[in-house]
């Protein structure tokens, strides 16, 4: 699953994350402050990396029968 989320931190900078992250840690690419959710962050984010589409084998056009999508409310 695609997920992306934005950071934004006190000193002014934005920065954004995906699943595909490496990192052991969040930290501003900017000042360096952690982020105080960085474990849950990345948590999260492993999750939906874990998630993939479902293709059904019997699908003749082999399109993805079962799809997941992120929706913000923001």
């Amino acid at each position: 699953m695609f997920l992306q989320i934005k950071v934004s931190c006190n000193c002014r900078c934005s920065y954004y994350l995906n699943e595909k992250i490496s990192s052991d840690k969040i930290s501003c690419p900017n000042c360096g402050k952690e982020h105080p959710y960085s474990k849950e962050i990345l948590s999260m984010l492993h999750t939906a990396n874990e998630i993939q589409d479902v293709t059904d084998s019997n699908d003749a056009l082999g399109q993805d029968s079962i799809s997941t999508t992120v929706i913000s409310w923001a």
